[in-house]
């Protein structure tokens, strides 16, 4: 009484306050997260099913199943579905939201993922075609129905993609793949090499600069620069490793930038591994002279007496030089190239063992620099940080885990992840639907009255409805669905509520009629919502998967395009027509330099015998008379 006599007296005050009490109720407070169900679904259908089926009563399947007796009626009755949860209604149909959740997850493993902006963007152009009723302000869903979303379907989350080629997207097709290891399998059958992993080789490059990627380290939580030390010459060198199932491993190739031998004295080479190799390159990559020396000075040295083996790489030009595939014939050595593009699946060292290489050169040039803070990455320190790098990552358990990972020993093709594929599947139809994002609001397509039934049918069913021209209340989903389904095998009810106005809309053709609902009266999506969904979030994919893919016309490259084995016949007559063409043009070159040397040579000729003519007329005495 006091407090109100005073506030009586301060009006100010009072208004005042009663102004921040209402303004505060307006405000949108975080609601505290409510209870966990104290039950398990499970129990809740199997209370519902013996209910149903009249074994046990409300009360008895509540207590028998332990779950509260009003759920359990609830749910009997109809007054709510099984499915439904706590908190309001979910703005969109459920089914309809599994549809695009199950359309998103699939753009993720496609490889061409939606971020949340353009979930929320292509939510809205949905609702807009397809006309749902929504809460969404300009029909655009925001941040409350994501967060909505994401509880609803725990397994959606934001991931940042790993980078991947478009061209390794392509050619990474299940096609490829099988011939692939169909090949693979039939050549380790016939040289008797399916339980010989010391046989079986495989060989990679990779590029190491003296400027690392500084590892990870501690620092204080919200800094917003934490720098790490690295060496500012950024000289590249190329490292060739080589490898087979039984885990063994040869000694390093290491390729320096360089025109001449001198570029290598500056290495310290006697703190690199035992038994490696130094050369040079102008460019610092691998070319035919390289690759040929390796295979002769390193893998035929170090591979053993036992024939044959067979060799595993990828199709880069100095792999597949001729020196180098006669020089494997005449050793009984199988060659055999990789399909192109696939190395990140198909090739062990680029599987498991570089990656761990990286990571551990990285921590070792890390931890050279916290020394000293003189110290820094060089030609003459880089080949001690390189051993400790390659001591560390080229183990055993690395290398054997990578020939099993890529299906080569043991022999698996089904090693391969079905996840490795899909990235390919939008590159194999031509049949594209990018006009469907640009007209996102489009009407929906209208059912023909053939459509809808005979005229018979309908008077049966405007029998059924209630007349009058008021709308019509106490009417759901259960009522309303069951009399559209008799008109149409279609899927998914608009939400109207007066029955009599939805039947003259049907009639018109002003509303089509896109579901059917069960014998609970539960209404699942339609094929035509379907349709729409993947418009709009799987445009690439809207040809049927039944249907072929296009065949790819065949070019002078189609070979290219898959794996080969080197060493055959027909690699090798390929190769002596290229050398011979080479050849040819070279001589071709030559002759016409020699050619316009010759051109050349006449022209300076001429132009000597005129200087020499003009001084010989300059030079003339005049005739004495």
């Amino acid at each position: 009484m006091l407090h109100l006599i005073y506030m009586q007296e301060n009006k100010v005050a009072f208004y005042y306050l009663l102004f921040l009490f209402f303004f505060f109720r307006m405000l949108r407070v975080k609601k505290t997260k409510s209870k966990e169900l104290k039950y398990d679904i499970t129990a809740l259908e199997n209370a519902i099913r013996s209910v149903k089926s009249g074994e046990m009563s409300v009360r008895k399947a509540a207590q028998h199943f332990n779950v509260p007796k009003s759920t359990v009626g609830d749910r009997v009755t109809g007054k709510r579905d099984l499915e439904v949860g706590r908190g309001r209604k979910p703005a969109l149909p459920l089914e309809l939201e599994k549809s695009i959740v199950q359309s998103v997850k699939r753009a993720s493993q496609l490889g061409v993922g939606l971020s949340r902006k353009q979930l929320l963007t292509r939510t809205g152009a949905l609702v807009k075609k397809l006309k749902i009723k929504t809460p969404f302000k300009n029909s655009t869903p925001g941040k409350d129905w994501w967060q909505s979303l994401k509880e609803r379907h725990p397994d959606l989350t934001i991931r940042k993609p790993e980078k991947t080629g478009a061209l390794r997207c392509r050619m990474m097709n299940r096609q490829k793949v099988e011939a692939y290891f169909q090949d693979l399998g039939l050549i380790l059958t016939q040289k008797n090499l399916l339980e010989k992993p010391k046989m079986i080789w495989n060989m990679d490059e990779c590029g190491k600069s003296f400027e690392h990627n500084p590892v990870k380290v501690v620092a204080e939580k919200g800094a917003k620069n934490v720098p790490g030390r690295t060496s500012a010459i950024s000289t590249h060198v190329t490292i060739v490793a080589c490898v087979n199932a039984m885990g063994d491993k040869m000694s390093p190739l290491l390729v320096v930038k360089g025109k001449t031998e001198r570029s290598i004295f500056g290495f310290n080479t006697q703190e690199a591994p035992s038994g490696t190799m130094w050369d040079y390159q102008e460019s610092g990559w691998m070319d035919d002279r390289i690759g040929e020396r390796w295979f002769k000075e390193i893998f035929l040295k170090q591979c053993g007496n036992d024939r044959p083996q067979i060799l595993i790489l990828d199709g880069h030009s100095s792999h597949e030089s001729l020196a180098l595939i006669q020089e494997g014939i005449k050793e009984d050595v199988v060659v055999l190239s990789l399909p192109p593009h696939t190395t990140h699946y198909l090739q062990p060292l680029d599987r498991t063992v570089f990656g761990p290489f990286s990571k551990q050169y990285d921590r070792a040039c890390s931890e050279f620099l916290q020394q000293n803070i003189l110290h820094k990455v060089d030609k003459w320190t880089f080949p001690t940080l390189f051993h400790t790098a390659w001591n560390s990552a080229l183990t055993n358990e690395n290398i054997k885990s990578g020939f099993r990972a890529c299906g080569i020993y043991p022999f698996n093709p089904l090693a391969i992840p079905e996840c490795a594929y899909l990235p390919s599947e939008p590159s194999q139809y031509t049949e594209q639907s990018n006009s469907v994002m640009k007209s996102t609001e489009a009407e929906l397509p209208s059912t023909s009255a053939s459509a809808l039934g005979t005229s018979t049918e309908i008077e049966a069913i405007e029998t059924m409805v209630p007349s009058g021209d008021g709308p019509v209340s106490n009417v759901n989903h259960s009522q309303i669905l069951p009399l559209i389904a008799d008109i149409t095998d279609s899927l998914q009810q608009p939400e109207i509520d007066d029955p009599q106005h939805l039947l003259e809309l049907i009639l018109q053709n002003k509303i089509e009629v896109v579901a059917t609902a069960n014998e609970e009266g539960v209404a699942a999506v339609s094929d035509m919502w379907n349709a729409e969904v993947t418009s709009l979030f799987l445009p690439f994919s809207n040809v049927s998967e039944n249907k072929k893919p296009t065949e790819v016309k065949k070019t002078k490259t189609a070979s290219h395009q898959s794996h080969r084995l080197l060493t055959s016949e027909e690699v090798v007559q390929e190769k002596l027509l290229l050398a011979k063409k080479k050849e040819e043009k070279e001589n071709k070159k030559l002759e016409n330099k020699l050619k316009k040397a010759e051109r050349e040579m006449k022209k300076v000729e001429q132009v000597l015998k005129k200087s020499n003519q003009c001084k010989i007329s300059k030079c003339k005495k005049p005739k004495l008379e």
